[in-house]
């Protein structure tokens, strides 16, 4: 999941978990029960999305990592047998197309790796029996590189397709995201306005656990020195906005509102801890 879509997930999350505090008051209500249904469906159906898009995409490519160091491997010792016949026999122009330094080769593509393996399978199979001297205690290892070469190629293409699975499912995601927000603008918020009409403390506390934080993306700032008009005293706040925060049980001692904006309940407001 992208961060921007991880951000809405917690803000999703917040606001079931407040809603949930209000079974008792909301529960005499028949849509609100059908409302957190649906509601607990679609984040199960989220997080269906997002964990087929980590876990199938991850496991592909690790194995697919897995299969390249192994091929590379044995590259490494196929490759240098093939060069050392290569270079007793005088086949110049074998040796220049094939040559590569380790360090390239770490760096090379892996489709450009595999490319190079099978051209020196290729080799090593025509002079096969030319081989044998070099082989330790005469273990062929023609036979066990083509194997190692035919996974290495499989695992590229799975991880080709799980490419394509996980553009699949990032777009399920998004789609299920854009369901969720317009399931809260269109549904919930208007079924609970005539609740939070009624009480400012919970108005307040809905109205915050709405906000999407952007976790990760952007940090706090502590403001320097907090507005006089907006700090709350151990308990005893100012009238006015503070009077709500601490009402709702949303502002500790010593906590001020930072709010940009001339309305301290609007969905831009911040809590920021003094110093």
């Amino acid at each position: 999941m992208k961060k921007r879509q991880i951000n809405k997930l917690r803000m999703f999350r917040t606001v079931r978990d407040y809603v949930a505090t209000l079974d008792e008051v909301l529960q005499s209500a028949p849509m609100y029960t059908q409302l957190m249904a649906r509601f607990d469906g679609l984040l199960a159906a989220l997080d269906v999305a997002a964990d087929y898009q980590a876990h199938a995409a991850r496991g592909k490519v690790a194995a697919h990592r897995a299969a390249q160091e192994r091929m590379r491997a044995m590259l490494a010792v196929v490759g240098g047998i093939v060069h050392a016949h290569a270079r007793v026999e005088g086949d110049m122009e074998f040796l220049l197309k094939t040559s590569v330094t380790p360090s390239a080769l770490r760096k090379m593509r892996a489709e450009d790796a595999l490319r190079l393996a099978e051209h020196i399978y290729s080799k090593a199979v025509t002079v096969k029996e030319e081989l044998a001297p070099y082989w330790l205690d005469g273990a062929d290892k023609i036979g066990e590189f083509r194997d190692v070469l035919d996974a290495a190629q499989e695992a590229l293409r799975a991880r080709y397709q799980g490419g394509v699975q996980q553009v699949s499912s990032s777009r399920a995601i998004a789609s299920v995201v854009t369901e969720i927000e317009t399931f809260l603008t269109d549904e919930l918020d208007t079924f609970l306005e005539q609740y939070l009409q009624r009480d400012a403390a919970a108005r307040i506390r809905y109205r915050i656990a709405r906000q999407t934080h952007s976790y990760g993306i952007r940090r706090w700032r502590r403001p320097a020195v907090a507005p006089a008009a907006l700090q709350l005293h151990g308990g005893a706040p100012e009238q006015g906005a503070n009077s709500g925060l601490v009402a709702a049980g949303m502002a500790p001692a010593g906590a001020t509102l930072d709010n940009r904006s001339s309305d301290a309940v609007a969905a831009s407001a911040r809590l920021t801890i003094v110093a």
